[in-house]
């Protein structure tokens, strides 16, 4: 409260006793989450959806381009599923597995150790140390596991592509509940190998997730990151000279 408190008075607004009241004395709220994932969409009072807007996420992230393992060592007839885990999370055996089966995986693991890699060259896993570009891979990814940062899961979302997010923090439990509840997914926790495998397996194998995922995905067809932002930026001047 104290931070908040003096950035208020750095503005020359009024301080504020508890955190709630920067919602109920706003004249206007940028609710910049997709409705499906706000956390809070059900408990919404009606004074506060009053003055309460859904503007798309902003933000991409950066990344360099990665294609699918082709060939003999991928089976392109298999699902295609994009991975983004950090060192906390099983990472080598669940590669192992998707390796085994022959699944085209490209994977983001920045904790990963060089040797642990290495051993996936000439599979049908593309390791990679650096973030990757979403862009070019969104539409024709069949599934998604992560631990659930709202951006990544916000982009695969408005791509129709289900997910299984290993949560690191309570935020993201609530994500992959979420997901659950839209039937687009599963949350699970990090520890639990086997779960794990099984949630994994009937997200890339089973139809039902990919096209609930699908109809989301229609809502958001014409979404631009750039224009969403100008209209955002627009909106924002005129409320406050409105107000």
């Amino acid at each position: 409260m104290g931070s908040m408190n003096q950035a208020l008075a750095t503005l020359q607004g009024a301080s504020v006793e508890r955190v709630t009241q920067i919602f109920g004395d706003a004249d206007q709220q940028y609710l910049l989450t997709l409705s499906e994932l706000d956390h809070y969409h059900s408990c919404r009072n009606n004074d506060l959806q009053r003055i309460a807007e859904y503007w798309q996420p902003l933000g991409r992230l950066p990344g360099q381009k990665c294609d699918w393992p082709a060939g003999q060592i991928a089976s392109q007839e298999k699902p295609h599923l994009f991975i983004y885990l950090r060192g906390e999370a099983p990472i080598a055996p669940i590669l192992q597995g998707l390796a085994h089966k022959r699944y085209p995986t490209i994977c983001y693991a920045p904790h990963l150790p060089a040797e642990e890699c290495s051993h996936f060259k000439g599979t049908s896993v593309l390791v990679s140390p650096h973030p990757v570009d979403l862009q070019p891979i969104l539409q024709s990814c069949d599934a998604a596991l992560l631990h659930g940062g709202y951006v990544t899961v916000s982009e695969f979302l408005r791509a129709g592509v289900p997910m299984l997010v290993l949560p690191l923090n309570l935020e993201q439990r609530v994500t992959g509940e979420r997901l659950e509840e839209l039937g687009v997914g599963y949350g699970a926790p990090i520890d639990d190998l086997n779960l794990i495998a099984s949630l994994l397996e009937d997200l890339l194998e089973n139809d039902a997730y990919r096209e609930a995922a699908g109809h989301i995905a229609v809502r958001y067809r014409y979404f631009n990151h750039r224009q969403a932002t100008s209209l955002l930026v627009e909106n924002v001047e005129r409320t406050l000279q409105e107000v």
